[in-house]
């Protein structure tokens, strides 16, 4: 990857880059860029103006340092088409692993609902590898950050994200398309994404932007959820 592009720091004022300059830099590094800022803050009005000017583009805030990076996404309008669609979609998202996670503590006796809970169960199911069932139709399955329910009637699989304390509906982009391709309802939607995590933020970044979704952890990409 290359080095990021400084944004100079200059009498207080950030030297930001013209959107032109930008479409310039952009063509001579392949389509992708970072961008660094200098004083170490991000500029997020900086970051919404290059969102609007490049809609072929996905503009990240790179939560854990001060950068944006620039990568080809889904055209602006065409995300714009489907984006109450999205929204309804983490809503339920959440409700589904708020239920689940109901579920896996119904079945261990333990409430999830408590802070370090869901720790327990991932250190008895070690033995199995980390491996279990829920219930007829849900088994789960810890790795990482994440528990990820599968549903063995219909196909549906659920990633939870367990490291935001209590709260299990935080939304990451990869494992979010992979909920809209083996959810019924929302397949033709997923279709659409298919599995291409960069539009996939960018719509979840311009859901926030519409104080649809909240941020919950501010340092990080996953720690975003559907606000109901």
């Amino acid at each position: 990857m290359d080095e990021p592009i400084i944004i100079k720091f200059v009498d207080g004022k950030n030297q930001l880059f013209t959107i032109d300059e930008i479409r310039i830099l952009l063509e001579s590094k392949n389509d992708k860029l970072y961008l660094e800022f200098e004083n170490s803050e991000i500029d997020d009005n900086y970051r919404k103006y290059l969102q609007n000017q490049l809609p072929n583009y996905h503009v990240f805030d790179v939560r854990h340092s001060p950068k944006l990076w620039i990568s080809p996404a889904i055209e602006t309008t065409q995300l714009l088409k489907r984006i109450e669609e999205v929204y309804q979609a983490a809503v339920l998202f959440r409700k589904d692993a708020i239920r689940l996670m109901q579920l896996l503590g119904k079945r261990y006796d333990r409430n999830l609902f408590e802070v370090g809970e869901i720790f327990e169960i991932r250190k008895e199911s070690r033995e199995n590898r980390q491996r279990g069932i829920v219930n007829e139709e849900w088994s789960f399955w810890f790795h990482g950050a994440e528990c990820q329910f599968e549903n063995h009637k219909t196909g549906q699989i659920i990633e939870t994200i367990v490291t935001n304390e209590t709260e299990y509906g935080a939304l990451d982009s990869f494992f979010f398309c992979r909920y809209l391709l083996t959810t019924l309802q929302f397949k033709d939607l997923g279709e659409l994404f298919n599995h291409d995590s960069s539009s996939m933020t960018k719509t979840l970044n311009l859901l926030e932007d519409a104080g649809k979704l909240i941020r919950i952890k501010n340092d990080s990409q996953r720690g975003i959820i559907a606000k109901y």
